[in-house]
């Protein structure tokens, strides 16, 4: 069942492509997340997100702490009897709007993580991807499949050893292949 099915992808792509399979076409393969994983700006990406995140957070935890220092003094002022149930009924309404304020902190935390990450991700994808074409032109490849998903799984059922170009790309990068 799931070779008619990578038969029928295959169909889809060439047509939707406006070319035919032909029995000349070259197909190769490549396991894009590993090669992604083991470039040199992929592991300076990663460390410069880490450290991003954590300036972020930092500043989060700087306004948490100012928000603590507040609801004691307040507790305090209330315990003293300094303040009346007016103004207790403002401190409330203020801790509120300050819990709010490091909740949405904390949302937008993570979209700007998440724009900064697409944004120093996008060149590397275009390095990548310019050597697989580099290296499909060099081979006479007519398509190449990516063997894994996003998610992990495989996408590729079977395929000749020599036409998977994974270490071509690695080394058309510079990254060893441990050869």
């Amino acid at each position: 069942m799931k070779p008619k099915l990578v038969l029928i992808i295959l169909a889809l792509i060439s047509s939707a492509a406006g070319t035919k399979l032909n029995a000349q076409d070259k197909i190769g393969y490549i396991n894009f997340q590993m090669v992604l994983t083991y470039m040199p700006e992929t592991r300076t990406l990663n460390t410069s997100i880490e450290t991003y995140k954590k300036g972020l957070l930092a500043q989060i935890q700087t306004k948490e702490n100012s928000y603590r220092s507040y609801v004691e003094s307040v507790m305090k002022k209330v315990e003293n009897g300094q303040l009346t149930p007016a103004q207790q009924e403002q401190e409330s309404a203020k801790f509120l709007k300050m819990e709010n304020e490091i909740g949405l902190d904390y949302e937008d935390l993570e979209k700007k993580v998440e724009q900064r990450n697409s944004q120093l991700l996008t060149p590397i994808l275009s390095k990548l991807e310019k050597a697989i074409k580099d290296v499909a032109r060099e081979n006479s490849y007519t398509f190449i499949f990516n063997t894994v998903d996003s998610g992990g799984a495989s996408s590729l059922l079977y395929g000749p050893e020599d036409r998977d170009i994974t270490k071509k790309v690695m080394t058309k990068l510079g990254i060893p292949t441990g050869n």
